[in-house]
């Protein structure tokens, strides 16, 4: 979607070279290299501090917040707590889904992931 924000027009790009476009295997692929990168310049004990949200693929609730445990793992991070928020309503794309599929599951939370760069 565009908008507005401190003064400039932004909006995310359509191209299959922006990450969120992407299907879950590239996807997840490509969030790898982007933690792997965050792990290269991170001091040892410093933290990375995520935001995730599950999605929904073919009417399933997709648990984003933990395929996103396993690839910061796998680059050398480890887990230090999750919080979650509430959300207090759906997105416009969420409830157009859910009008069309009923039955799918609700996202009705996003998650708060740290991680912690381990000394060297």
């Amino acid at each position: 979607g565009k908008a507005r924000v401190c003064g400039v027009d932004w909006q995310y790009s359509g191209s299959n070279d922006n990450i969120g476009n992407l299907k879950q295997g590239t996807y997840l692929e490509a969030m790898a290299q982007v933690y792997q990168q965050c792990h290269l310049v991170l001091k040892p004990c410093g933290l990375m501090i995520l935001v995730v949200k599950p999605f929904i693929r073919d009417q399933k609730l997709v648990p984003l917040q933990e395929d996103t445990k396993c690839l910061c793992d796998k680059v050398g991070f480890s887990f230090v707590e999750e919080w979650h928020r509430i959300l207090p309503s759906q997105s416009f794309w969420r409830v157009i889904y859910a009008k069309k599929y009923p039955l799918a599951p609700k996202i009705d939370r996003e998650y708060v992931l740290i991680f912690k760069k381990l000394e060297a």
